[in-house]
Order: C-alpha cells, then structure tokens, then sequence
C-alpha cells in the first residue's frame, strides 16, 4: 500500500503521472495512472494591489447594459500561496451571471464577452465583461475552475448529487469544488422612451393638469422587451423637471403633482402634473434618471436624447 503520498511543493498543481515501479521474475514492470491535482480554491483579487486582502469594486457603479464592467482579477490558490505550477497546468476558469431574486443562471441570456479564460502563472483576468437584457440591483458574477465538478460517489446521498447537478445547470453556488461568488453590479437600462396618454390636449390653462406621460425603460438592442425585471426594490426613479423656454428651472416654484416616481416593471406613469404660477409659450418638461449625474460624469446624453433623459 501506498497511502498519504503528497507532493513535496504544496503549490504545485495541475497534470501529473505516478507510476509504481517493481521486479518481477527479474524483469522491471511498472503501472502509471494520470493525476491532476486542481488548486483548493480561487480568489478574487484587488484593483491595484495584490495583498489587499478583498476585492472591492472602483466605485458603485451603476454600469448601463452593454457597458464594460471593471477587470476581475482571479487567482489560483493553494495552501494559502498562488500556484506555482504553470508549465502544463492548462486550467480554465469560467464566469457566470446569476439573477438577484433567485440565483438563476441567465449566462447565455445576458453576460457579453468571453467566459473562459486560461490560467496564466497561476492569474486569470476577465476583461471587458458587460450585461445585456437585464437590469436591477444585485446581480452577481460567480467564478469557478473548469474540470471541478463536484462528482456524484457511490456514498453520496442522491438528493447532494441533485442539487450540485441544479447549481452548475440552473444557477447558484455548490456545484463546483473551486468557485467564488463576485461583488453584487447595479446595472440600470440605457434608452427611456416618453409617451403622452390621455385626452387632455394643449393649450392647459394655469392650474389645470397637463398631459399625463408614460416613461418606459428599455434595452436600446432590445426595444421590444420593456425592462420588467426593475422593480421599487431597485429604487430606480425618474424625476420630471420644468423649464421656460430660456432654460430657467422653474420646478420648485411652478410644477405641482407627483414629480418623481419610482420605475416599476420597467414603467413609471406621471399623471397629476399640475403647472402653476406661469403662463406663456414653450416651456419644457424634462424627464430625468436617478442615475444622471453618472451619465454627466462620463458626457453621456448631454442632450438628452434617451439614454438619461427624454424632454417634450
């Protein structure tokens, strides 16, 4: 018997051989079988700095569909150090979007770029990953080491085995030996659409309530699905401004009604506007995201097309 054989490197992983060697009759004869030896687990790495000891995201976000979100920086650990076997270690690690209500797995549906990437000196970075058809607060990228599915044994209860075979096919975490679970992403829509409903037709004498509008939020290469997965629990609003026709914001003084709603199932309905203190010609309406301010930070819709903000 050979038993509790370790390696003399404990950061050694990857593909190997042992073969047992002996005399019989006179003659050498040897048995060799193939070992891979995966890392013990995978880590999340910091932005900047190697020995921080959590990966935290730049900043909150929140990134817009189909926008890059920041580099993830993985390593291949064991015994507490990066592996240090890289010649032929050939080890993929795979990335996964998981909804926030529920853990489904919605990879193929929405997560943009590549999903494997091959080890390299024990390091994997994931660039230029971005989410698609889906928006809210919440989700999360989970990260697992290829080739480490957690195997059903003859010992093993079979409701273990149906749950590890439902992580790794419908979403969650368990169903791999080597996984982590990244920071939750915010990822908000980036096209709004304004629609007027109702029969109140201008002109509206002062005091009288206006038009009632709809915003809707949308995907803008999905513009047949209205982004129904929002919800209040995001806290995603749209807030409606007014201005005269030289550009002076007359909000405070002059717009009555609810004037910032909160988007739910994709929608949120302005339908007691009231536009007091005023008279005159072309004042406009301007319906805003929460999240504008990030749009101006990055000179995105400055003016205001749709993708942060819609005007009538």
């Amino acid at each position: 018997d050979f038993a509790n054989l370790k390696l003399v490197d404990r950061t050694a992983v990857g593909e190997f051989t042992v073969t047992v060697s002996a005399f019989y009759l006179g003659l050498p004869v040897a048995y060799t079988v193939p070992l891979r030896i995966v890392p013990s687990k995978i880590e999340l790495l910091p932005w900047g700095s190697l020995s921080a000891p959590f990966q935290a995201l730049p900043d909150r976000g929140p990134w817009t569909v189909h926008e890059s979100l920041p580099p993830f920086r993985l390593a291949l650990q064991a015994q507490n150090s990066t592996v240090s076997f890289t010649a032929n270690e050939k080890f993929l690690v795979g990335v996964r979007l998981f909804r926030p209500d529920n853990m489904l797995d919605i990879t193929a549906a929405s997560l943009e770029g590549v999903t494997v990437q091959q080890a390299n000196q024990g390091l994997v970075v994931f660039n230029h990953l971005s989410i698609k058809k889906a928006a809210g607060k919440g989700y999360r990228l989970a990260f697992f080491v290829v080739g480490t599915d957690k195997e059903c044994l003859p010992n093993t209860l079979r409701r273990v085995c149906e749950d590890w075979e439902s992580s790794r096919n419908n979403g969650g975490m368990g169903g791999y030996h080597v996984e982590v679970l990244g920071p939750e992403v915010t990822i908000v829509p980036d096209r709004v659409v304004l629609t007027a409903f109702g029969d109140h037709e201008p002109p509206w004498k002062i005091g009288e309530a206006i038009k009632a509008y709809q915003i809707t939020a949308y995907d803008s290469v999905d513009m047949h699905s209205v982004r129904s997965e929002i919800t209040t629990a995001d806290d995603f609003r749209i807030s409606v401004a007014l201005f005269s026709s030289r550009g002076h914001d007359l909000t405070t003084t002059a717009l009555v009604g609810t004037t910032t709603h909160t988007i739910h199932s994709g929608i949120a309905n302005f339908e007691d506007l009231v536009v007091t203190q005023v008279v005159g010609l072309g004042f406009t309406l301007e319906f805003s995201v929460s999240w504008r301010d990030r749009c101006v930070r990055k000179l995105r819709d400055e003016q205001c097309t749709g993708e942060c903000c819609v005007k009538v």
